[in-house]
Order: C-alpha cells, then structure tokens, then sequence
C-alpha cells in the first residue's frame, strides 16, 4: 500500500532493526562514480545524503565525474 503511494520514507521507516543495520564496504573511485551517476536524482534522501557526503570525504574528487 504504502509502496503503491510512493510513500519510501515511511515504507523505510516501517522496515524491522534488521534491515538497519551497517555494513562495512570496500570499493574504489570507478564504483563510486558509477553508484553516483545511477543514483542521482533518486526519489530517496538518503541517497543524496549518501553522494554529498562521498563527495565531501573523498581525496580526489576529480575521479568521480
């Protein structure tokens, strides 16, 4: 229901502490700029969140596009 009236946010919030839990990832620049370039424009927040802060902590910002 919830997914059917775009409702992300709350359909997220409405997910067991299972799913909330973190993990720890290793990758590289080519990756990055590929998730960032898939998911800008993203109907989640948390996805804009997640690209501004990759581009705040990352040495070499060039490399990502």
């Amino acid at each position: 229901m919830m997914r059917k009236e775009k409702q992300f946010e709350r359909l997220n919030a409405s997910l067991p502490n299972s799913w909330l839990q973190r993990r720890i990832w290793s990758g590289n620049y080519a990756v990055l700029k590929n998730i960032i370039s898939q998911r800008k424009g993203h109907k989640l927040a948390e996805w804009a969140l997640f690209i501004s802060e990759i581009q705040q902590q990352v040495d070499f910002t060039e490399f990502l596009g």
